[in-house]
């Protein structure tokens, strides 16, 4: 595991103020002898507190983030910094620092060999995200605010809630969350949740204010809506479908009549820019209650013209759209 350094010099003085403290005791009580568990234990617990104050190191910088950087000594160069669409922030002297994908020990130490190879001796750098803007999932439905809902570290359900403004009068009891889940080779499947909203509010259930992932797409249903992925519909009467994935503005849609996966995508806002139109699958529930999946190479329907590709669509079909391997 890696430690920052701020975090090994906070433990450092940590344990030489306990000693000073021990000293302190046996300069009052005279000359006693300490159990060496004692000891132990105490350096055990001042390392746990450190610890416990420590940013999470793991989570990787995006677009929007604002990073707090602080230089020692050097306040023309600390500051905040957004991370621009590039992936970039500009950085005093060092100009343009590529920092996406990247964690913050990562970029702390790209920032401190980058300051001491020609600027300062010895820098001392501390890095921390003061707004997480490039992590966002979904929320749709019965909520007062539905849209794009900023994630911070640890977001979960109830969070999320609170910040789209809370329930409707009109929600129902239950939700679905997706998730999709991407492998190696950037195909996706998905995962659905059902959580009680009872259970959540309610009865303060712990086991259904489950941790939200970027990404994540949230319905929140009408109370008395018909069946559709598990719960309700969310206001469309009968019929929806769901389209998710690289797509500018993923969630569930009124059936229409003759609407095909091309129109689906339209009305979601077209395809992001990370987006792999011609891996675009259909998923759609078969009669035996599983699913059947259909390719649909969206890219050759729009350039090609193959529209003879382009699927009509069925009440409850969902639309995955993967992103690109490059």
């Amino acid at each position: 595991m890696f430690l920052s350094s701020r975090v090994v010099n906070s433990f450092v003085r940590l344990v030489k103020s306990t000693v000073c403290l021990l000293k302190l005791v046996v300069s009052k009580a005279g000359v006693i002898e300490l159990p060496r568990h004692f000891i132990i234990i105490s350096v055990i617990l001042a390392y746990s507190i450190v610890l416990s104050f420590e940013p999470e190191v793991n989570y990787s910088v995006g677009t929007g983030d604002v990073l707090m950087i602080n230089i020692w000594d050097e306040n023309d160069l600390s500051g905040e910094y957004t991370v621009d669409n590039d992936g970039t922030i500009d950085f005093p002297l060092l100009g343009r620092i590529k920092v996406s994908g990247l964690q913050i020990f990562e970029i702390d130490r790209l920032i401190t060999n980058m300051l001491a190879k020609d600027y300062l001796v010895n820098p001392q750098v501390t890095i921390e995200v003061k707004e997480y803007k490039s992590k966002y999932a979904y929320i749709q439905g019965e909520v007062q605010n539905p849209g794009v809902v900023i994630l911070n570290k640890d977001s979960r359900l109830i969070d999320v809630i609170m910040k789209a403004g809370g329930l409707s009068p009109k929600s129902s009891n239950k939700l679905t969350l997706l998730r999709l889940n991407y492998d190696k080779n950037k195909n996706i499947t998905y995962t659905q949740y059902i959580v009680d909203l009872v259970k959540l509010l309610n009865n303060a259930d712990a086991t259904q204010n489950i941790e939200i992932y970027p990404g994540d797409l949230i319905f929140i249903p009408a109370s008395m809506s018909s069946t559709a992925f598990g719960v309700g519909t969310i206001g469309f009467g009968n019929k929806t479908i769901t389209v998710v994935g690289e797509i500018k503005n993923p969630g569930v849609y009124p059936f229409q009549e003759n609407l095909t996966v091309l129109n689906a995508v339209l009305n979601a806002g077209g395809f992001t820019k990370y987006a792999n139109p011609n891996g675009t699958k259909l998923i759609r529930k078969s009669k035996d209650g599983g699913s059947e999946e259909y390719k649909v190479p969206m890219k050759d329907i729009i350039e090609k013209g193959k529209k003879d590709l382009d699927l009509y669509l069925q009440p409850d079909d969902m639309i995955i759209v993967p992103e690109s391997l490059f």
